[in-house]
């Protein structure tokens, strides 16, 4: 138990008398416990300003036994300022009130606030301490393959990515806030774990996909017109980069198609293995126009390829497992009239 000297003055002399303020008694007068006569006397003793410091430390005693610093409004004097003006009564409004303690209401605000006021600047200063520690950047990690590499990622949270050729992810080495923000350029697929609290978001600079837990294929190649997105499982929602409309709902075996030229979403139904397989390492092509083939081929095998504009109009079905590039050449060359040669890494391909 703490005990204060104090001493009041009475009667308009200068006689001094010593009288004991415990903590007990504050903490009965704040739950308004006390009787009329204690109550007198603990307010003939807050409104003492030469009693100012040991108020300040009974008061600072009784917020800290309070247990408010270790519940959810921590480092909140507003609550012991309204706890105190409840215990005394004092409401906007309340005429009698003022009517009846007008002298010891209007010290009481003054000694109030004196002792409050250190109490919430002091929680202010934790308080923005905290959430300036809060914001302090995140390490950021990037996986980035040369043409004819592919690799698989564990992210953060468990979540899976293969990334194919001539492609980049990167990602925060742990995922905060309120969502699990990925970057991509160029193809990944995806397997997300689902956490319905922490939504997962692929941003490619053109669109945004956005997916709690699902498996599904995001094609982005910068030098590319179109953007897709291949649902396997679960549900997408997608819409253009930095744009407050309304999310597109992609639902599985479906293929949205994003068209930077025109601004705009198609959506039609597919087999999604023929835009996944690439992660098992097959490449499927299914009446695929020539130069998406060979852009295609050149990403797999890290070569570069020039052909003759004769061929863009030539379409294209046939699979890639485990053959070499040449192999693959010369059965390119049984479907269409076409020669090639090649010279280290690059290849030239001519119609016969």
């Amino acid at each position: 138990m703490v005990c204060l000297c104090v001493y009041t003055r009475s009667d308009g002399n200068q006689k001094r008398m010593k009288k004991e303020i415990t903590d007990r008694l504050i903490r009965r007068y704040m739950n308004n416990e006390c009787t009329p006569e204690e109550i007198e006397r603990v307010e003939n003793w807050l409104a003492d300003p030469e009693n100012r410091a040991d108020a300040d430390q009974v008061m600072r005693s009784q917020w800290e036994s309070s247990g408010t610093s270790n519940s959810e409004n921590e480092t909140d004097p507003y609550l012991l300022l309204g706890r105190i003006h409840e215990s005394i009564h004092i409401k906007h409004g309340d005429v009698s009130e003022s009517k009846r303690r007008p002298r010891h209401a209007y010290q009481w605000l003054k000694v109030a606030a004196v002792i409050v006021l250190p109490i919430l600047f002091t929680g202010l200063y934790y308080n923005f301490k905290r959430s300036v520690k809060t914001t302090t950047p995140v390490a950021l990690s990037m996986v980035e393959n040369e043409p004819g590499q592919r690799s698989r990622v564990r992210l953060p949270d468990g979540s899976v990515v293969w990334l194919n050729a001539e492609s980049k992810l990167q990602f925060p080495e742990k995922f905060e806030n309120h969502s699990r923000e990925v970057l991509l350029e160029g193809e990944a697929f995806f397997e997300v774990i689902k956490d319905p609290d922490l939504p997962f978001i692929v941003k490619t600079g053109t669109i945004d996909v956005t997916v709690l837990g699902t498996s599904f294929n995001v094609n982005a190649f910068p030098e590319s017109n179109l953007v897709e997105t291949t649902l396997v499982t679960g549900r997408v929602a997608l819409k253009k980069a930095n744009s407050n409309e309304d999310f597109l709902m992609l639902e599985p075996n479906q293929k949205a198609s994003y068209s930077k030229e025109i601004q705009s979403f198609t959506i039609r139904d597919v087999d999604p293995v023929l835009s996944t397989s690439w992660k098992d390492g097959r490449l499927i092509f299914r009446d695929t126009p020539f130069h998406e083939v060979i852009r295609k081929l050149e990403r797999w095998y890290g070569v570069e390829i020039t052909w003759s504009n004769n061929l863009e109009d030539d379409n294209m079905t046939f699979t890639v497992q485990e053959e070499s590039l040449e192999r693959i050449l010369d059965l390119m060359s049984t479907l269409i009239p076409i020669q090639y040669t090649i010279e280290d890494k690059t290849v030239k391909i001519k119609q016969q």
